[in-house]
């Protein structure tokens, strides 16, 4: 499968898992807390956080395998380091770590630079802020833990916002290194 092959697969799968916190948005019942909230939109609420998180996952991974298939056909170089956290020899990256190690290894590779995205960015800011929801409600601890406030959907979704953007800024880089390097 060639890379291009890949990118065509992987825009596939983002369709899908897009459709799917797409269909449960207008789902997840009034955004007002204080209203009563239907036990299905409590269930809806947990799936919607859990899909924006199999979606942001899937494709970080899927960038990531994209960069070890450009490497290993040397349209790209990757340093031992970079190479080595990529593959998590060292043991399993938390998602924080990864999503900033799969795009400042593509933006030192195909020169251009993702430092602003991790910097003051309030979406950036809000994806690590939804971590610790999409935690709580895979492993609740309590009844209150599988709950979802409405500040909390809207961290996801702008979190979920900085991703898309950050896969689409990956896309363009990988089809930009393509056109120049004519492969």
């Amino acid at each position: 499968m060639t890379i291009y092959d890949k990118l065509q697969e992987f825009n596939n799968i983002l369709y899908y898992l897009t459709v799917d916190f797409s269909r449960l948005k207008s789902r997840l019942g009034s955004r007002n807390d204080i209203q009563a909230i239907s036990r299905i939109s409590e269930s809806n609420r947990r799936l919607y956080i859990k899909a924006i998180f199999t979606f942001i996952e899937a494709i970080v991974e899927q960038n990531k395998e994209i960069l070890f298939q450009m490497h290993a056909e040397n349209k790209i170089k990757l340093d031992n380091k970079t190479y080595d956290l990529l593959e998590e020899k060292r043991g399993f990256l938390k998602l924080k770590d990864k999503i900033k190690i799969v795009y400042t290894a593509a933006g030192k590779c195909f020169g251009a630079s993702f430092s602003k995205e991790f910097g003051q960015n309030k979406n950036w800011d809000d994806l690590i802020k939804s971590i610790p929801i999409r935690d709580r409600i895979t492993h609740p601890k309590s009844l209150k833990d599988c709950f979802i406030l409405s500040h909390e959907l809207d961290l996801a979704e702008n979190g979920a916002d900085w991703f898309k953007m950050m896969h689409k800024k990956f896309v363009g880089l990988v089809n930009n290194h393509k056109k120049v390097n004519k492969w």
